[in-house]
């Protein structure tokens, strides 16, 4: 499969959201070399550099033909690959998305996760016409809930078993964040 090309680039002035490319394999692979990533998100463990090639060359760009989710890489302020964010979009309820979203560890704490939420957020709510977003993670991932309430979400509770993860049921935090409130 091919990357798409007519990914829309979006910017806040400090993170631009753009299509993946082949260049962001390699970084994306190391990304996910990190314990911290490997502990908190639903990567294959152990992340082989033919996962991050399956990932950007047939998920995210799959997900765009669906019209099921839609994929960016994070870049900073040098254009250098920072991590990957999406919307997915329930099939079942259009107007409903789900944010997820990966900072390379050499990233954090730089404010771009939240940077990156707020822009997603807001053309989600206005390109594609969505009325709430959805947050979800494994209770006790303090960072990617500091991003989320950061970027305007509400904590909305706990979902027991709410998340899978490599053949486990984990419990989620869930937050949302709706039209009215964005970014």
């Amino acid at each position: 499969m091919r990357f798409p090309e007519d990914v829309p680039v979006l910017t806040d002035g400090v993170v631009t959201l753009r299509a993946h490319t082949v260049d962001d394999i390699e970084p994306a692979y190391r990304m996910c070399q990190d314990p911290v990533m490997q502990e908190w998100t639903t990567i294959p463990v152990p992340y082989l550099r033919e996962h991050a090639v399956s990932f950007l060359t047939n998920r995210v760009p799959g997900g765009w033909l669906r019209g099921t989710s839609a994929g960016f890489a994070i870049a900073d302020g040098d254009h250098r690959f920072a991590g990957t964010i999406d919307l997915r979009i329930d099939p079942t309820d259009r107007a409903t998305g789900e944010i997820g979203y990966m900072i390379a560890p050499w990233c954090r704490g730089k404010g771009y996760g939240t940077d990156a939420a707020r822009t997603i957020c807001a053309w989600g709510f206005g390109a594609l016409g969505l009325a709430r977003i959805v947050w979800r993670a494994h209770v006790g991932n303090d960072a990617s809930r500091r991003v989320a309430e950061k970027a305007g979400f509400t904590f909305e509770g706990i979902q027991r078993a709410g998340c899978e993860q490599r053949d486990e049921r984990r419990d989620a935090w869930v937050a949302s964040l709706l039209a009215p409130e964005r970014p």
